[in-house]
C-alpha cells in the first residue's frame, strides 16, 4: 500500500493538484477506482534477428532507428501489456455523465498503470536475459504504426488485443514495444603465461 500511495503523490502532483484540495479528493478516488478496474496481462516472446526481420516486413526494414538498434543483437523480445477495458469504459462513463475531471484523471491513471505494467515485465525480461536496447514501439520514430498488426498477431489472443482501421489497439489501455537482447561480447583475457 506504503508504494501505491508514493505512486499516487508523484501522479498528482504531475496533475499539479495539491493534497487536500476537493480536486485531490476526487483524484483520490480516481485512483482507487483505478487500482480496482485495472487488470494487468503481459506478453512477452522472442524470435531471432532475422525471423523478426521477416517477420515484421516490410516495417522492420523501413524503420532506419529500428535497425540501428538490433545491430548486434542477436534476437528481438516482442513485449505488450493491457490494463484492460474497464478503466477505458468507466472514463468514458464519466465524461458522458458530466463527470470530466474524475474522467480525465482515471483515464491518466489507466495510461500510467499500463505503462508500468509494461516497465515491469522489461525489468523481469532483463533481470532474466541482461542487456537490451531500449524499446522501440510502433508508431514512434521512423517504425511504422502498421507494425502493431504482427505483435497484436502474436499476442492477441492472450491478451484480448484487436486493432482499429488506423492500427490503434484495443483496449486502448494497451501498449507494445520491441527491445534488442544485447549479445555480450566475451573478452579475451592476454595470455601471460611465462
Amino acid at each position: 500500500m506504503q508504494e501505491k500511495s508514493g505512486a499516487y503523490l508523484r501522479l498528482i502532483k504531475r496533475l499539479r493538484l495539491h493534497p487536500g484540495s476537493p480536486e485531490a479528493a476526487l483524484a483520490a478516488g480516481a485512483w482507487n477506482l483505478a487500482l480496482e478496474l485495472a487488470h494487468p496481462a503481459t506478453f512477452c516472446e522472442s524470435l531471432d534477428r532475422e525471423a523478426f526481420i521477416e517477420c515484421f516486413e516490410p516495417h522492420a526494414r523501413a524503420s532506419s532507428h529500428l535497425m540501428t538498434r538490433l545491430e548486434g543483437c542477436g534476437s528481438v523480445w516482442i513485449l505488450a501489456a493491457t490494463i484492460g477495458p474497464s478503466l477505458e469504459e468507466r472514463a468514458r462513463d464519466m465524461f458522458t455523465s458530466g463527470q470530466a475531471f474524475s474522467g480525465y484523471v482515471l483515464d491518466y491513471f489507466g495510461t500510467w498503470l499500463v505503462d508500468q505494467a509494461l516497465r515491469r515485465e522489461i525489468a523481469g525480461l532483463r533481470r532474466r536475459i541482461g542487456t537490451t536496447t531500449i524499446r522501440l514501439s510502433p508508431g514512434t520514430k521512423d517504425f511504422p504504426l502498421a507494425a502493431q498488426a504482427m505483435i497484436v498477431k502474436l499476442a492477441g489472443r492472450s491478451l484480448g488485443l484487436s486493432l482499429t482501421s488506423a492500427n490503434l489497439l484495443i483496449p486502448q489501455k494497451s501498449v507494445t514495444t520491441v527491445l534488442g537482447h544485447v549479445e555480450q561480447s566475451v573478452v579475451k583475457q592476454p595470455d601471460v603465461s611465462p
